[in-house]
């Protein structure tokens, strides 16, 4: 009977585990970028309005996704934050 018992438990496991990743959530595509945005060397303060568009090259290159407006963004010495995502198959 204890043998049953716990054959009957580890099937239940087995079961759980099957279902398990079910449960799981995919990872987001965004990330946090964090800049710095100065005027002739100086940095601002204040909100801002700004624009991220991402490109297939340094130079040249060609739109891959956006662009993302973001208005407005708080800017302190220059430093700014905001959550990017330019969802998937961008990169």
């Amino acid at each position: 009977d204890s043998l049953m018992k716990t054959k009957h438990r580890l099937h239940l496991w087995y079961l759980a585990l099957l279902f398990l990743p079910s449960f799981a959530h995919a990872q987001s595509t965004a990330f946090t970028y964090n800049g710095w945005l100065n005027t002739n060397g100086v940095p601002v303060n204040g909100p801002h309005d700004l624009r991220f568009t991402l490109y297939d090259a340094n130079a040249f290159g060609n739109v891959v996704a956006g662009p993302l407006q973001y208005n407005p963004v708080g800017v302190t010495n220059g430093l700014f934050t905001v959550a990017l995502d330019f969802r998937r198959g961008c990169f």
